[in-house]
């Protein structure tokens, strides 16, 4: 789930979407990733500590990232994929063979 760090109503449509998340799934436990993008602008309004405070609540992993510079975008997606993997979402050893 990625929100712009130069954007509020971003980040609260996020929290809004997180919460519904968590009420279809019925669950605590989905894997997720919490982003903050753009963080290499300067015009910043959402702080670091509402992110983490927001990926605490939706139990899940939090990054700042900018698109622009590539700044954690790899960790990210590593992060999203040790997720499924952990929740049982891709088999380890890859597609059966046929």
């Amino acid at each position: 789930m990625v929100y712009s760090l130069v954007d509020e109503s971003s980040f609260s449509k996020l929290a809004d979407l997180g919460a519904h998340i968590a009420r279809i799934k019925d669950s605590d436990r989905i894997p997720l990733v919490l982003v903050g993008n753009k963080c290499d602008l300067p015009d910043r309004v959402v702080t670091t500590d509402q992110g983490l405070s927001l990926a605490t609540k939706l139990n899940a992993q939090f990054f700042e990232s900018s698109a622009k510079t590539r700044l954690n975008v790899d960790d990210i997606f590593m992060s999203a994929l040790k997720l499924i993997v952990i929740s049982g979402g891709i088999d380890k050893d890859g597609p059966e063979k046929t």
